[in-house]
């Protein structure tokens, strides 16, 4: 099933997916990736490491002979598949070789450790490998995107949601939104600007205005967005979708 956020990241063309952990997700990855986006998104913690024990990170998958190495140099074969969640996974281990292991403290309580690969699983490495790359580029989101997060919670929404229903909530978050982009409008193009720009479009005000349909943010922000195109300040505009 194609992933809401690969739909989401459609809209904004020749741009990279930049996102916390909580939006790791296979399915999610694959489809962006597929799409031709890179993606930085930082791993969910496994549960293992949590334990005090080696996380997946520690074993190293050798590609050639599709096996994995253990922190004590053992090789962990391939064992059998599972499916889960409509995805399939390769499942790596070596029971004789955690028997008598020096190290069996360190990674596991069970008779012998296993590691779980997905049958994509190349395409998170690429990610992890992206990610070792640029350490900083999570701080560099969160001066950009925290930012506009906090202003609408503690200035815009500072009551909260005052609806009920996902629907209204949606419609809420919108005006939010839209609330948030004009105010970063105003501090690039005077207001005089901005209402000559409609009033030269008299079908777009019409239409989006006169019919109640300012909490569409999409469409309204498009109009703006072409305004600040025309003075070169793109760039300068943050569109929350």
């Amino acid at each position: 099933m194609r992933s809401r956020l690969a739909d989401v990241i459609k809209e904004v063309k020749g741009a990279n997916l930049l996102a916390d952990k909580g939006y790791f997700s296979n399915e999610d990855i694959k489809a962006c990736e597929d799409d031709g986006y890179q993606s930085y998104i930082p791993e969910k913690g496994c549960p293992m490491e949590g334990k005090g024990f080696y996380g997946k990170p520690e074993f190293i998958y050798n590609e050639y002979n599709n096996t994995y190495t253990c922190p004590a140099g053992q090789i962990l074969q391939k064992y059998q598949n599972k499916k889960k969640d409509c995805k399939t996974y390769w499942i790596y281990k070596s029971p004789e070789a955690c028997v008598n292991c020096s190290r069996k403290d360190k990674c596991t309580n069970s008779k012998s450790r296993s590691i779980q690969r997905w049958e994509h699983e190349h395409v998170l490495e690429n990610v992890r490998e992206r990610m070792k790359a640029k350490p900083n580029i999570m701080k560099r989101r969160s001066a950009i995107v925290e930012h506009p997060f906090g202003t609408i919670k503690r200035h815009i929404l500072t009551g909260g949601y005052n609806m009920i229903g996902i629907e209204s909530a949606q419609a809420e978050t919108f005006l939010a939104q839209l609330t948030y982009n004009l105010n970063r409008v105003l501090n690039i193009v005077n207001f005089s600007e901005i209402m000559s720009f409609l009033k030269g479009r008299k079908s777009f005000w019409q239409k989006h205005v006169q019919n109640h349909l300012l909490m569409s943010s999409y469409i309204n922000t498009k109009a703006i967005k072409m305004l600040i195109r025309q003075k070169n300040q793109v760039n300068s505009l943050i569109i929350l979708v």
